[in-house]
């Protein structure tokens, strides 16, 4: 079988992590686009090809993706909090905007498959859910404007120049490599602290709804929309709804803590270890977004019927999953 290429940026983050390592357990020589962080970064991406450069900086990429001559490339990078977004919105288009441009003239002269990591961000505050790849994108956010700009660039590639792009409309997807800036991680972090130190910790909005699935199912899906004859737009999501206040009361419950929501007497809503009548969490008003976004669900029927894909990982697994590491329970990804 013949050995194929891959290109990845953004893979020092969670996405790249899973991506290359599935990559590499289907026998694919992987390159990658990395900051120059350090001179030793070979010892830190040991299986990769390393190249080093910034995602903004379009000869850097040219140069990179034209060394790799990769048979696919996969653009995971971007600037993907939200709620830095809105503090950084210059530095958010510079990075999700002009970096997508950059790979996207990169592989035009290729001939590579591409795949553009998309976000149910799009969505913005959907009325309905759930939602699929013909809902309105309407963007809340810095970082959704950011986000439908390159997925619309992609579609305009895709058509204009005849490219082979798929774009991937993924829901929020965790694992124990998410980023300790995301809520989810801030929960199972928090409450690993809570145990270890006694330490409490502060949340935004407890009633946004969301969509979480497992990162590492979310992988396989990326690889799958290249492997198909024609390129397209996909849904990955797991069709279930769960808010943020459901995922921190699972996460305290895998922990063995038994938890209570009371009202201080500043109207504030804390979290309560019943046994140790203590503060495990707070809702600080600061945290919420300037302009909320939830009720996230997404239908990825079209990804089941055309992919032969769905989620394996569910909602109360997953939460395991991530607690338990934190906890030092287990080691397992």
């Amino acid at each position: 079988m013949e050995t194929k290429t891959a290109f990845i940026t953004g893979v020092t983050g969670q996405d790249g992590y899973y991506l290359s390592r599935f990559l590499l357990e289907k026998r694919y020589i992987v390159h990658s686009l990395v900051r120059k962080i350090a001179r030793n970064s070979e010892k830190v991406f040991p299986a990769f090809e390393v190249h080093y450069g910034d995602i903004t900086d379009a000869n850097a990429v040219e140069e990179a993706i034209k060394k790799a001559k990769p048979d696919e490339v996969y653009h995971l990078a971007s600037q993907s909090d939200v709620a830095y977004s809105f503090k950084h919105p210059d530095e958010t288009y510079h990075t999700n905007i002009d970096g997508t441009l950059n790979v996207l003239n990169a592989v035009r002269k290729t001939g590579a498959k591409m795949y553009f990591a998309g976000t149910s961000e799009m969505f913005g505050k959907p009325d309905t859910a759930p939602q699929n790849e013909e809902y309105p994108m309407i963007a809340n956010s810095p970082y959704a404007v950011s986000k439908i700009a390159g997925y619309q660039t992609c579609v305009i590639y895709r058509k204009a120049y005849n490219m082979y792009i798929s774009n991937g409309i993924l829901y929020n997807h965790e694992s124990p490599r998410r980023g300790s800036n995301f809520v989810t991680r801030k929960i199972t972090l928090g409450i690993a602290d809570y145990i270890n130190y006694g330490a409490s910790f502060e949340l935004g909005n407890l009633d946004a709804l969301k969509d979480w699935g497992y990162a590492g199912d979310y992988v396989k899906g990326m690889w799958m929309m290249l492997q198909q004859e024609h390129p397209d737009d996909y849904v990955l999501a797991t069709n279930e709804q769960h808010s943020v206040y459901d995922f921190l009361m699972e996460a305290l419950h895998v922990a063995g803590i038994s938890a209570t929501v009371i009202i201080d007497s500043d109207g504030n809503r804390k979290i309560i270890d019943t046994d140790e009548v203590r503060a495990i969490a707070t809702v600080n008003k600061n945290l919420y977004r300037p302009i909320e976004a939830d009720n996230y669900r997404g239908d990825y029927s079209k990804a089941r019927d055309k992919l032969g894909w769905k989620p394996e990982v569910g909602f109360y697994k997953l939460v395991e999953m991530m607690m338990n590491h934190d906890l030092g329970k287990d080691e397992k990804e």
